[in-house]
């Protein structure tokens, strides 16, 4: 019964669901900067975020969006510089510059002797004690300027230091909508496509206050049921990237000569088809049911992915004979330390780290995997593969003398 019941939460939640095909409608609309990858990117969002800040950039807004954001700013907190003396000011001299000292968005007005430093944080939180040392950073490069120092963040959040000023995505977006609104004849139909883009992104991507917000609080509420079990039954992301990696093998099987070893969640390995017509190759009877002795393995972990050339359990002779043909080719090794171990890791890259995890969707994941695993085909592969042609014939193989380590 338990099953009928489940597939009745179903079967209510897919037929004649109007709220959930207009949805559907909504989240298909066009954004240029989810079409481009750039939805949680931090770099991105304050390259955007910089184009609107800067006088000279080719929005026709001159200073108009910068003042505006400051006295916003200074309204929402109490600071050293005055909204008022924003209004005043002409900040038409406004450097906009980006990663000057590490600071996301610094912009100085020398005729005003003024200095704003944002610190843009779209998903991970802040480092240690970093607003503290960027706050120095300014205050010592820029001795004698006003200084406002402002914490973006999706929701808000409290900065660490007091001294700087926390303001909100949601907060830019309602600002560009203001603009778009007031300044439309002037943005002309380009620039004003892109910022009511850009505003739609944050409301959909960062802060989660928009229709589509809403409609799926709506019919959460209304199919509580079939969405905890179709969630309850979701793929991982580690699961995700495991089938992508999978299809990145099986696709460069036939043009790279590929064939796939092992393939499991965690790991994905697979070797050079013509390594199995060498003699040293199939002569590991307990790592891998190919008995293959050299492989490329993908490392797929929740919060990391790294790539590596590993070779198992075989004698150490044979072990250091790969190793000195890779290096005598340029291929860039791990030191090894022990070759009696049973897997060695020779050629290692790391792929994707946690903070990537943490700021990146799964599309902008696999598009940072492709564009590896493209640099991996077109550069390290040719190196490895002619190292190993040309050097395996001189190899040391196991023998009843010399046997196959297994002892870790």
């Amino acid at each position: 019964m338990p099953d009928q019941e489940d597939r009745g939460f179903l079967e209510r939640f897919i037929v004649d669901n109007d709220d959930l095909e207009k949805l559907e409608s909504l989240v298909n609309q066009f954004n240029i900067f989810e079409a481009i990858g750039v939805t949680r990117q931090e770099l991105r969002h304050s390259d955007f975020l910089a184009f609107l800040l800067n006088p000279t950039q080719s929005h026709q807004l001159g200073d108009r969006f910068l003042k505006r954001f400051l006295k916003r700013v200074l309204l929402a907190d109490v600071a050293t510089v005055s909204a008022i003396e924003i209004d005043v000011a002409d900040l038409q001299d406004s450097e906009v510059l980006r990663e000057r000292h590490h600071i996301d968005v610094l912009i100085y007005s020398r005729s005003n002797r003024l200095v704003v430093a944002i610190e843009n944080k779209v998903g991970a939180g802040e480092h240690s004690e970093q607003l503290e040392r960027y706050k120095e950073i300014v205050q010592r490069e820029f001795s004698g300027c006003q200084t406002i120092l402002i914490f973006l963040s999706p929701e808000g959040t409290p900065p660490s230091d007091e001294d700087w000023i926390s303001y909100s995505y949601a907060q830019v977006a309602e600002l560009v909508d203001l603009f778009c609104e007031s300044y439309k004849t002037r943005l002309g139909a380009e620039v004003y496509t892109v910022m009511t883009h850009y505003s739609s992104l944050i409301r959909r991507r960062i802060v989660g206050s928009s229709d589509i917000a809403e409609l799926c609080q709506k019919i959460y509420r209304q199919h509580r049921q079939a969405l905890d079990l179709i969630y309850e039954h979701r793929p991982d992301l580690q699961s995700e990237l495991a089938v992508f990696l999978e299809e990145l093998i099986v696709q460069s099987t036939q043009k790279d000569n590929l064939v796939p070893d092992h393939l499991y969640k965690q790991w994905i390995a697979f070797a050079l088809k013509e390594w199995d017509e060498y003699p040293f190759q199939k002569t590991c009877s307990d790592w891998t049911a190919s008995g293959r002795v050299l492989l490329f393995e993908w490392s797929n972990f929740p919060d990391s992915l790294t790539f590596n050339l590993v070779i198992g359990p075989t004698n150490p002779e044979l072990k250091q004979d790969i190793y000195r043909a890779l290096e005598k080719h340029n291929v860039v090794l791990q030191k090894v330390k022990n070759w009696s171990k049973r897997h060695i890791y020779i050629h290692h890259q790391t792929i994707l780290t946690k903070a990537d995890y943490d700021q990146m969707d799964l599309e902008d994941l696999q598009r940072q995997i492709q564009h590896k695993w493209e640099y991996f085909l077109a550069n390290d592969l040719p190196a490895i593969r002619q190292a190993i042609s040309t050097e395996h014939s001189t190899w040391t193989l196991a023998t009843e003398e010399n046997p196959i380590a297994t002892a870790e």
